[in-house]
């Protein structure tokens, strides 16, 4: 029986230069239990003769397999990449959202926005779609309520 088997996912572990191949053992242990363990085989021992393990994937895989896992998982990881990259200009995307509503509930309890009654102002704090936006508006705003309090006559 043979108790060593090369799993046929193995890849070429330098993308297509050929010098060493991760590849998964599945084996018999010492307590007779199938095992895996996932192994960087490369093509030559320290001493610079021929790995044994080497080429015994190259005979159970091939070349041509190990050539298409490798383009696979080339193609899946920058997959991955885009994917994972996308995912986080979301969740940044949605964070800066969060921040401007947060932003505009403060402007809104500042006196001078909240007593103001200027509605065409207000109503273009409200529909403003950057913090930058939100901040000219809510300066405006202010800048406003002082021009017109400094405009109306002071009672004593």
């Amino acid at each position: 029986m043979n108790d060593r088997k090369w799993l046929d996912n193995a890849f070429w572990t330098d993308g297509m230069n050929q010098q060493a191949i991760t590849a998964i053992l599945e084996f018999t242990n010492s307590n007779n239990q199938r095992t895996t363990q996932v192994m960087q085989v490369p093509k030559s021992l320290p001493n610079g003769n021929p790995n044994p393990d080497f080429e015994d994937i190259i005979k159970t895989v091939s070349t041509a397999r190990l050539d298409t896992n490798t383009k696979e998982r080339q193609d899946r990881k920058k997959r991955e990449v885009v994917q994972r990259t996308e995912k986080e200009r979301e969740v940044q995307k949605a964070r800066e959202l969060e921040q401007l509503f947060e932003l505009k509930l403060k402007a809104f309890e500042i006196p001078e926005i909240k007593n103001s009654k200027n509605r065409v102002l207000k109503s273009r704090l409200r529909k403003s779609k950057s913090i930058v936006e939100a901040n000219a508006y809510t300066a405006i705003i202010i800048m406003d309520t002082i021009n017109n309090e400094q405009s109306e006559p002071e009672t004593e």
